[in-house]
C-alpha cells in the first residue's frame, strides 16, 4: 500500500542499499538532517532531481539531487545541490513503481542537509499528487505527460511526493510512461509535498 506523506516523525533508512546484483551502493543508510548556518531550524525538506537515465539507471556523473531545507513556515533556509556519486537499481517494491533506485550523494559544503543516500523511484501518477499539480504551475496538457515520484524513508515504505517526467514533458506535454522499463533520457523530479524532519 502506498502512503502519501503529509506527516511523518522520522525519515530513517533501515536496511542497506544494494543494486540488483547485490553490490552495496556507497553511502550511509540514514537520512538524518544536519544544520544550516541560518538561525532558524529546519522543520521540513523537499527532494528534487535531474537524472540522466541510461540502461534504466541514473548515470552518476550526469545526475544530481536537490534538497531544500525549510523552516516551520515553509520558507527555504538553504538549498543543497548534491552530485550523485553512486546509483544502483533496487527491486521494484510494488506494481505502481516502474523504476526504484538507491542514490549515494556527495555532501554539500553550503547547505548541510546530512543526507547521504535516498531511495527514489518513478511510477504511476498518484491521485493526491495529481490533484496538487496545478499548485506548481502545470496545466492539464503537461500534467497528463507526468509520472509520480516516490521516496522511500526505509526499505519497505514508499511515499508519492511529487512528479517526474522526461525533460521535454515539462514543456510540451506528451504521454506518461505506463509501465516498466522507463525510457532512457533526462528525467526531472519536482516535489509537491515536503517531508517533516
Amino acid at each position: 500500500m502506498l502512503l502519501i506523506l503529509l506527516a511523518c516523525s522520522e525519515a530513517g533508512f533501515n536496511g542497506g542499499a544494494a543494486d540488483e546484483t547485490g553490490n552495496e551502493v556507497d553511502g550511509d543508510d540514514s537520512a538524518t538532517l544536519g544544520s544550516t548556518d541560518d538561525t532558524a531550524q529546519p522543520a521540513y525538506w523537499t527532494l528534487g532531481a535531474s537524472l540522466e537515465v541510461e540502461a534504466g539507471i541514473p548515470h552518476a556523473s550526469k545526475s544530481s539531487v536537490t534538497i531544500d531545507l525549510l523552516d516551520a513556515d515553509s520558507e527555504v533556509l538553504c538549498t543543497a545541490e548534491l552530485a550523485v556519486k553512486s546509483a544502483g537499481a533496487k527491486p521494484l517494491p510494488n506494481d505502481a513503481i516502474y523504476a526504484w533506485w538507491a542514490l549515494g550523494l556527495e555532501p554539500s559544503a553550503d547547505c548541510d542537509a546530512g543526507i547521504e543516500l535516498v531511495l527514489l523511484g518513478i511510477g504511476e501518477m498518484n491521485a493526491d499528487v495529481e490533484a496538487g499539480i496545478p499548485s506548481i504551475g502545470y496545466d492539464d496538457t503537461i500534467a497528463s505527460a507526468l509520472n509520480g515520484a516516490y521516496f522511500g524513508p526505509d526499505s519497505t515504505t514508499q511515499w508519492a511526493f511529487g512528479v517526474a517526467g522526461l525533460s521535454p514533458s515539462f514543456k510540451a506535454g506528451g504521454e506518461e510512461v505506463d509501465g516498466p522499463p522507463i525510457p532512457d533520457g533526462r528525467w526531472l523530479v519536482k516535489p509537491l509535498y515536503p517531508f517533516p524532519i
